[in-house]
């Protein structure tokens, strides 16, 4: 498996994507005190989870290792489980609601701050045991995430202290690392659209090699936000999400926020 490191200390202020800057200043604007709730907090379930007195909290803008992901991720499962237990048990919480407010299992999803204004989704960062994941067309505190994640993993802090969740190198995919969230870096070689489907392929063979897929929608998306695809020849992106297996390793985007350049 090859992996990739993160990017010179020359260039470490320009990794947050300059078309998150720009997504950013067009997203949908939603009023900081819309929704703004207090509840009490009974317990961590998971690393990214908290039982409410009445409802499930889902913490917004992260993903953790969880018991069901498999044997890889029972140790940082538990250590991330213990550091939401910390953070949020028998406290007062201040939720700030994500968009939507609801996920499918109609539980909560917001941003958490405790009585004393600590940040939960940003101390699990802090600590290196979540990695950002904004499944959202406005994702709340996106670039402060981006930042303490990165922070995190340029000090090896928790889970990016094992190989198991390095950043991959786009030319390194394989199955498996199949089906679980990664963060994959690498160079474009080209990008075309066919049929609706935007491809932007990270090697010379479009039939086995990297890609990211984008629909329609999602293309219009990213035009609209400043960064047409068709740009993104030659250019060194990071992406996250599940890569799945479509003729080679391919990562569906949805989001902007799911691209980071950086060059």
């Amino acid at each position: 498996m090859h992996q990739s490191g993160d990017v010179s200390t020359a260039r470490r202020g320009s990794v947050i994507a300059a078309c998150l800057a720009v997504w950013l200043t067009i997203a949908p604007a939603l009023g900081q005190n819309q929704g703004v709730r207090s509840v009490h907090a009974v317990d961590a379930i998971d690393g990214h989870s908290i039982k409410l007195d009445q409802e499930v909290l889902v913490l917004a803008g992260i993903a953790v290792p969880l018991s069901g992901d498999g044997a890889y991720a029972q140790r940082w499962a538990e250590q991330a489980r213990r550091k939401l237990h910390d953070l949020a048990a028998g406290r007062t919480l201040t939720l700030h609601p994500a968009a939507p407010a609801r996920d499918r299992y109609s539980r909560l999803v917001a941003q958490a701050d405790d009585e004393n204004g600590v940040w939960l989704e940003g101390e699990m960062l802090r600590a290196g045991l979540a990695r950002v994941w904004t499944p959202s067309a406005a994702p709340q505190r996106l670039d402060e995430m981006l930042k303490l994640e990165r922070d995190a993993r340029l000090a090896r802090r928790g889970m990016w202290s094992d190989a198991f969740f390095a950043v991959l190198d786009a030319t390194g995919i394989d199955r498996r690392h199949l089906d679980r969230l990664q963060l994959v870096e690498g160079q474009v070689k080209a990008v075309a659209t066919v049929r609706g489907t935007t491809y932007i392929n990270f090697g010379d063979d479009w039939r086995g090699d990297f890609t990211i897929e984008l629909d329609a929608p999602t293309r219009r998306a990213f035009v609209k936000a400043g960064l047409d695809p068709a740009s993104l020849k030659d250019r060194k992106l990071r992406v996250r999400g599940w890569p799945t297996w479509r003729n080679g390793p391919a990562i569906d985007v949805k989001y902007v926020a799911q691209i980071e350049l950086l060059d």
